[in-house]
């Protein structure tokens, strides 16, 4: 008569080892793209539902984020856009230094993590802190490395207001790699840094004693018929010279130079 406990504890423990399921993230198709200016103003940002429960990871883990972070997601024919509106009660405080690409700024940040394979190992990092520097970074391994020298083409425009601060952000599909169907589920992963705070608030929540990365991302529902594109990017340039001639009277203006 030991045999059904044996079996509820054998089931019981099986289910407090599987991961959580994952929560899910809608994505809105649009039919033209919004402009690219920070003010998160176009209607149809309305059209996609926010989300909105960040907890802690630094200070106070699993805590509620000290200020309100709503982030919404839309995409059409040729990107992805995500828009985010991060409240901040005392906006002259926030954080905003002017960097080169790639490089720490010591500032407020936003950050979106994609997992377009969706193979749960590989993750695409695009970041922007509150004066508008971009950072963007790819994982392996479900977190065990990454690559700073991967540079995708994308944009963004952020603007800092009475309510806090926002960010709008357009990444082309053609810098992400996925594969062909008609529909599909995407990770994701939205983080913000309060930098006079230090503090590191994240949707989903992961707590530090657990392990994984893309692993543990949401699901980005929603996304319908897109198309895989060639991945070639064109980027101008120019290239100047210049040569030194050494004078053969030294202070003379007028020297004629020898042919």
């Amino acid at each position: 008569m030991t045999v059904l406990p044996a079996i509820c504890a054998v089931l019981l423990q099986a289910a407090a080892a599987s991961p959580p399921v994952a929560p899910a993230v809608t994505a809105v198709r649009l039919v033209r793209a919004p402009a690219v200016d920070g003010r998160l103003d176009d209607p149809d940002w309305a059209l996609a539902t926010p989300v909105r429960a960040f907890l802690q990871i630094d200070p106070d883990e699993g805590a509620a984020a000290s200020e309100p972070t709503e982030v919404r997601v839309l995409y059409d024919a040729d990107a992805i856009y995500v828009g985010a509106r991060l409240f901040d009660a005392e906006p002259a405080k926030i954080v905003r230094r002017l960097a080169r690409r790639d490089a720490s700024s010591h500032s407020d940040e936003f950050r979106v993590l994609l997992d377009s394979y969706h193979d749960y190992r590989t993750a695409f990092e695009f970041t922007v802190n509150a004066a508008g520097v971009h950072t963007d970074v790819l994982y392996g391994g479900d977190g065990t490395f990454s690559d700073k020298s991967w540079d995708p083409v994308w944009e963004s425009a952020t603007m800092v207001d009475s309510l806090g601060w926002t960010a709008e952000i357009r990444i082309p599909f053609t810098q992400l790699r996925f594969a062909r169907a008609e529909t599909r589920v995407w990770g994701v992963r939205f983080v913000r840094w309060i930098e006079r705070k230090n503090e590191l608030a994240l949707y989903p929540f992961v707590p530090r004693t657990e392990s994984g990365m893309a692993s543990r991302f949401a699901n980005l529902v929603g996304l319908a018929g897109l198309e895989t594109r060639k991945h070639l990017q064109i980027l101008p340039y120019a290239v100047g010279s210049g040569t030194y001639r050494q004078p053969t009277v030294l202070g003379n203006p007028f020297e004629t130079p020898r042919a």
